[in-house]
């Protein structure tokens, strides 16, 4: 049982004076403690002393005062209290009597109780030592047998000449009784071990085909400290394949695979999954997206020697923290090259790219054409590749240092807000449609489901933060819709705090949050 705190240092005291010496030299420090406390009025100083005195002089009027107003009590009243007192004692004595005739019998009852527990218990355990004494002797039985057993099966085991008869018994044992027993039954040090050899070529083929997929352009790690699976108590983090696995296949073939497909999908590592819907990743940069693919491609053919995009920014930048290195205007950094690999440049390669595409469609007889982000497969030469990495890499260059210094205000406006301020970081989710409970066939076609726009976001003040989340069924984003959406939630925070100054956080979309119209419309 858990003791208390008051209890434990109880205990301690006991404990303490068990010990004379001991107990003695705590009661002096204790001594000490309460005389530094207390200080004579020589050592005072002038102030104290006038305080002290003050004191003293409150407490003494009124002492007197007290004298003054307490009441002079008279023989008489006296006498009267004292009747009044023994009349209650008088009945309080009756009250007494009455309990303890009751306790009195109640403890009669209680006797009769345990009298007839203790009978029944006496009978219980009877009847239970004669049924030990017939289980010990049939386990005296069972001993026996069990040993004769095993001294013969450990005589026989001794006895073997050939090794194929011993693991004819190492095999009857393990498929009877329990796996620390085993040995002991042959007579054995260790464990009975039962190994499965694996085919050599097999091997080989898994190491390869799982060397495949741990690749960097055909699965993406994970990063999540709950994304992991376990098997046969191996946990590794879960990886999300890029393509699909007869894509991924034709790229094996291509690379000079020589497996089939059942092969290649046999031994696919039990952590590389293809993604759900719920696990793709669907809120890429499509500048850092192309700038992956670019590498990738080139990193595959063995053309660059960096490991990741991170390294080839570091080699193109003295400084990746200076403005000047990262927008190119460094003398240093305009000199910078990467090296490459001049054999393989006249080679063919092929690699991605998100693009906007303008697509024809037709609605009521009439052509229009409308613009659409796609992921292209581009063909070419490693020559080629060359030079659009280049060119994308000196955008990207600026693109990371905007993006780091955009995310370096944001920490440092949320970590130095003042009591008038607030900072509010918001965005428009997704449309949601709506479902019925019931729904007809009909339905699901047309326009036939209603739409919601949810406008989320996060309030910080100085000292907490507030989640917040509005919903509408305008699908509009525009400036008046904008504000539609964050007058409520002004009022809101104004609840909270009184502030003059809103810094706010978002993207930035022209015809959204960036532009001319919301400060109107504010």
């Amino acid at each position: 049982m858990v003791l208390t705190p008051a209890e434990r240092a109880k205990r301690y005291r006991e404990k303490l004076k068990e010990n004379p010496d001991k107990y003695e030299i705590q009661r002096q420090k204790q001594l000490k403690r309460l005389k530094k406390r207390q200080k004579k009025v020589t050592e005072l100083s002038e102030e104290e002393k006038h305080k002290q005195r003050k004191i003293w002089r409150e407490q003494k009027r009124k002492q007197k005062e007290n004298k003054k107003t307490k009441p002079k009590v008279t023989s008489k009243e006296v006498s009267k209290k004292l009747r009044s007192e023994g009349h209650s004692l008088k009945i309080k004595h009756l009250n007494v009597c009455k309990n303890y005739k009751k306790a009195l019998n109640y403890i009669k009852i209680l006797k009769l109780r345990l009298d007839n527990l203790r009978k029944r218990f006496s009978r219980v355990q009877q009847m239970h030592e004669k049924d030990i004494k017939l289980l010990k002797n049939e386990y005296d039985k069972v001993k026996v047998r069990n040993e004769c057993m095993e001294i013969s099966l450990r005589n026989t085991y001794n006895n073997c000449n050939k090794y194929s008869e011993k693991r004819l018994l190492k095999r009857v044992v393990i498929n009877e009784g329990r796996a620390d027993t085993n040995s002991k039954v042959l007579g054995l040090k260790g464990p009975v071990r039962v190994t499965v050899k694996e085919k050599l070529k097999n091997k080989k083929t898994k190491e390869e085909i799982e060397k495949f997929f741990i690749r960097e352009d055909v699965s993406r790690c994970t990063s999540g400290k709950r994304e992991c699976k376990t098997k046969e108590k191996k946990k590794c983090q879960i990886r999300y394949t890029i393509d699909t696995l007869f894509n991924l296949y034709r790229v094996y073939k291509n690379d000079g695979g020589k497996y089939s497909f059942t092969t290649f999908f046999r031994y696919k590592p039990f952590y590389v999954i293809s993604p759900s819907a719920n696990s793709r990743d669907t809120c890429m940069c499509i500048k850092h997206s192309n700038m992956n693919f670019l590498f990738l491609a080139l990193k595959s053919k063995g053309v660059i020697f960096q490991k990741n995009v991170d390294e080839l920014i570091t080699a193109v930048a003295c400084d990746i923290k200076s403005n000047e290195c990262m927008f190119n205007k460094c003398d240093k950094c305009k000199i910078a090259t990467i090296e490459y690999d001049q054999e393989k440049l006249d080679s063919e390669i092929t690699w991605f790219k998100w693009m906007r595409v303008n697509c024809e469609y037709e609605k009521s007889g009439k052509k229009y054409i409308t613009k659409k982000t796609t992921k292209k497969q581009i063909d070419g030469t490693v020559r080629q590749l060359i030079v659009e990495f280049e060119n994308t890499l000196l955008l990207f260059k600026t693109h990371v240092f905007i993006w780091k210094h955009q995310l370096h205000q944001y920490r440092t406006c949320i970590s130095t807000i003042k009591d008038d301020e607030i900072v509010i970081l918001c965005d428009f989710s997704e449309n949601f449609n709506c479902k019925f409970a019931e729904e007809v066939q009909a339905i699901h076609f047309g326009a036939s489901k209603n739409a919601i726009t949810l406008h989320s976001g996060v309030i910080y003040f100085k000292d907490k933060a507030q989640s917040f989340v509005t919903i509408s069924d305008n699908n509009c984003h525009e400036p008046h819709a904008i504000w539609a959406h964050l007058i409520p939630v002004i009022k809101f925070a104004k609840e909270f705090t009184h502030f003059r100054i809103i810094h706010f956080f978002s993207d930035g979309p022209s015809s959204q949050y960036r532009q001319k119209k919301k400060f109107l419309f504010a």
